[in-house]
This record gives structure tokens, sequence and C-alpha cells, in this order.
């Protein structure tokens, strides 16, 4: 197709650059599904968590496919096995970490007719996500079920990836996975799929349909760039339409969920946002420039680990500062800004001094291991 070899040959990508303005969405994200988690809502008007899953794992699965577009990984499980590694060891040691603490916290702990074992075992695996019973997703580390089906995400996207070798086959993937998404949600809403206590919204399945979304999506992307670059001798306008775009996109993110909540599915609001991440992904404005400076990029690295350790901060914050619920919305935002701060502060601590030391010991150990074998 003479369209993929000019997408192809054209060197706009021969060295890719980070999509800041994507990582600061993902960024932002990720604090309204923390304040989701652990602050009080008089008033819920979205349903935050629900809807910013969905543009995380749209926007992780375009990320996948934007950087090994030019450079695709092997279409193999030993690449599957290695690639999955390298996301998982990024944040196993502080995830085992928060795990202890949290089983130490919660000796007693007997969740939805699960023994000890169990419980310890499914989070020490990461598991969570790949029952088909809801009553494992919640046990101990209730949030941390995002983290167990990204990771079939990753495992996944080595095969994925010869999605969108061709702008023609992307989109008819696209077509076809989008719908099968949609229709999904369709029969989940009423009813006619349900076995026994599943939850399909934490299972893997449904997760990397919307992974895959946001991957297939990125030919279209480059294309849509190749066209962009020709406008780019007009560079005045050219970045005053972007900057005005990325100061208004996250209005359009939330006027598109709060006004179509009541009629989209979950499965539409992924095809939004598989549309607009392609827009997102330009970084052409000037808040790209603010946001690619070293100050702001040290800020919003640390995402992950303020995810993993969001609930047990909240609970020895609370123990030791806000005993008492806040009375009005005013005191409300003012706890949680403290407490983000306190997160924010012990995760960022954490990923400077302690994660380089605890990554390798964790490759130390697995290397060992594996050697054993």
């Amino acid at each position: 197709m003479e369209i993929d070899k000019l997408i192809k040959e054209k060197n706009i990508q021969k060295k890719l650059k980070h999509l800041y303005y994507i990582s600061f969405i993902k960024f932002i994200a990720m604090i309204i599904i923390i304040k989701w988690h652990i602050s009080i809502w008089k008033k819920k008007n979205i349903d935050y968590g629900a809807r910013l899953c969905e543009l995380l794992y749209v926007s992780s699965g375009f990320l996948v496919g934007y950087n090994y577009f030019y450079n695709p990984l092997k279409s193999d499980y030993k690449t599957s096995f290695i690639y999955l590694y390298k996301h998982l060891k990024s944040f196993y040691p502080l995830y085992l970490i928060n795990t202890l603490i949290e089983i130490y916290r919660r000796k007693n702990i007997s969740l939805n007719k699960l023994t000890f074992i169990e419980i310890f075992i499914i989070n020490f695996l990461l598991l969570q996500s790949l029952s088909r019973y809801k009553r494992f997703v919640p046990c101990l580390n209730g949030h941390t079920w995002f983290l167990s089906a990204l990771m079939l995400c990753y495992f996944s996207s080595p095969f994925l990836l010869n999605g969108i070798n061709t702008l023609k086959r992307s989109l008819i993937l696209f077509m076809i996975v989008s719908s099968i998404r949609i229709f999904g949600e369709v029969l989940i809403k009423k009813g006619a799929i349900n076995l026994l206590d599943a939850d399909f919204h934490y299972g893997p399945f449904v997760r990397l349909l919307e992974f895959y979304m946001g991957m297939l999506t990125v030919p279209i992307y480059f294309l849509i760039r190749f066209y962009l670059d020709s406008f780019r001798k007009q560079k005045i306008y050219f970045t005053i339409f972007f900057t005005i775009f990325q100061i208004f996109s996250p209005i359009l993110i939330y006027v598109v969920c709060f006004k179509f909540k009541y009629i989209f599915y979950r499965g539409h609001f992924a095809l939004f946002f598989s549309i607009i991440i392609i827009a997102l992904g330009f970084d052409y404005g000037l808040i790209s420039n603010i946001l690619s400076t070293k100050i702001v990029q040290l800020i919003i690295s640390c995402q992950i680990e303020m995810y993993i350790l969001q609930l047990n901060l909240n609970h020895f914050i609370n123990k030791l500062l806000f005993k008492e619920n806040p009375k009005n919305k005013i005191e409300i935002e003012i706890q949680f800004f403290i407490k983000l701060i306190i997160i924010f502060t012990i995760a960022f601590l954490y990923k400077k001094k302690l994660k380089p030391k605890l990554t390798n010991i964790f490759d130390t150990i697995v290397i060992s291991i594996i050697n054993k074998i």
C-alpha cells in the first residue's frame, strides 16, 4: 500500500521523541483516580474511576504502538516475557513492600471467604485481575488489579504490534476490536454475560481490548502527522492552534464524560479516548514545551509509585493527622491536597533513592533463580 510506504519512509520519526502532553494527561488522570480512592466526594458527577481507567489503558496502548512503530518487537514468547519483565521490575519491589505492609496492617484479614494463604498468593503473583471471580480483585490491595491487567497487556504487546504493520490492517482491526468492546459492554449491561460472580471490567480481556484500541490508532496518527508537518512553515499560527487545543482538551474530555455519562457505555468512552488520544499526541503547542522541562518530568515520573502507595499511606495519614472526617468541601479539598503532597513526597523519595538499589537486588534474585532452573 502506497500510504504505508509514505509513512515508513518519511523521516518524521526515525528518532522518536517523548510525547510530553500524553504523559501529563496520564499523570493528571492518575491523580484524579487517587482522589477517587482516598477522598470523600460530596457529589460524584462522573464515575471518574471508570472513565480514567479507560483513558489510561487506551493511552498506554497508544504509547507502546508509538514507541515500536518503526522498530517492532519480535513476535515470540521470549520477547513477551522480556518485555513483561522490563515493566514488572520497575514497580514490583515497591509493590511487594506495600503488600507486606498491608498484610501486617490487616493481620486478621479474611475477605470474601478467602483464606490468608489464598490472599497472599494472589497478591504476591499479581493475579488479581486474572481470575474470573470478582472476589479475588478487591482482596487486600484492591486497586492493584489495574497493574495485574496491565501486565497482561504488556505481555501481549509483541504479538499485538503485528496489527499496526499497515494502515489498512490497523483500521480494519480497530473497527473489529472497538465493535467487540462496545457490543460486549451492551451484553454486560443487559445481563447476557454473567458467569458466576465475574466482573469483566476488572478482568484482563476488556482492558486488553482498550489497550489494543489505543495501539491500533498509531498508523493513522503518523499519517496525520505527515500531513501536519507540511503546515509547520506557518509556525506561529500552528503553535497557537495547538496551544489552544492543549489548554481546552481536558475541558473537552470532562464535558464529553459529563454530558454522555447516561448515554455512553464504557466501551463508547474507550472509543472516544482512542480518537482524542491521536490529537493529544501532537506535541506542537507551547504547553508541551513547559511539560518537557526537567522539573515537570521529574514530578510526573513517579505516578506508578504514587498509585501503589496511595491506600496504605492514606490509612496512616488519617490515623496520624486526620482523625475526623472533614465537614465541608473546603476542608475536603485541603485534606486531599495535604495527603497528595505526602504521597508524592514519599513516592518521589523512593523513586530517587531506593528504587535503583531495590531494582538491582530484584534483578539479581530473578537472574540467579533462572540460572538454577
